[in-house]
C-alpha cells in the first residue's frame, strides 16, 4: 500500500516532534549559562549536528534495497513493518490522530525520519541567527 500524503504527515510529525524537544533541551539548559536564545540556538546546533551524524551513520550501515544480505538488524531504508520507536509512541500518544494516518508498513524507517528531523532543528539553529538576529 501507498500512501505518500500518510508518509509525508508521519514524517512532518515526527520532525517537528523532535525539534520542539530540542528546543525544550536548550530552553532548559539556557538559564545554566545566564538565559537567552543564544544557549538554545547552540544546543540546536549541537543537537542537530549529533542527530545528523548518527542518522548518516546509521543510514550507511543499513543494507541498501537492492542487496540480497540478510541483516538481522531492524535498521532499513525506506518503507518497513516494524515496531515504534518509544520516541515514535510519546508522539502518538500526544496527537492520537496522526497515528492513524499512515499503517506502520507505510512509514519511513526511524533513520530516515531522524535525518529529515535533524534537518529541521538545524535550518531551526540557523534561521534563529540569520532571520531573526540572534548572535
Amino acid at each position: 500500500m501507498d500512501n505518500l500524503a500518510g508518509k509525508l504527515l508521519d514524517l512532518l510529525w515526527y520532525a517537528l516532534g523532535v525539534t520542539l524537544t530540542a528546543t525544550l533541551v536548550g530552553g532548559v539548559l539556557s538559564p545554566l549559562r545566564g538565559g537567552g536564545w543564544v544557549t538554545v540556538k547552540f544546543a540546536l546546533f549541537f543537537i542537530g549536528f549529533a542527530l545528523f551524524g548518527y542518522a548518516s551513520i546509521t543510514l550507511w550501515r543499513a543494507p541498501s534495497l537492492d542487496s540480497d544480505e540478510s541483516d538481522e538488524s531492524s535498521v532499513s531504508f525506506g518503507v518497513s513493518a516494524r515496531e515504534r520507536t518509544p520516541f515514535e509512541s510519546v508522539l502518538a500518544r500526544v496527537v492520537p490522530p496522526l497515528d492513524t494516518l499512515a499503517p506502520p508498513e507505510d512509514r519511513l524507517s526511524p533513520p530516515v525520519k531522524l535525518f529529515v528531523a535533524s534537518l529541521f532543528v538545524l535550518g531551526l539553529s540557523l534561521s534563529m541567527e540569520v532571520v531573526f538576529g540572534v548572535q
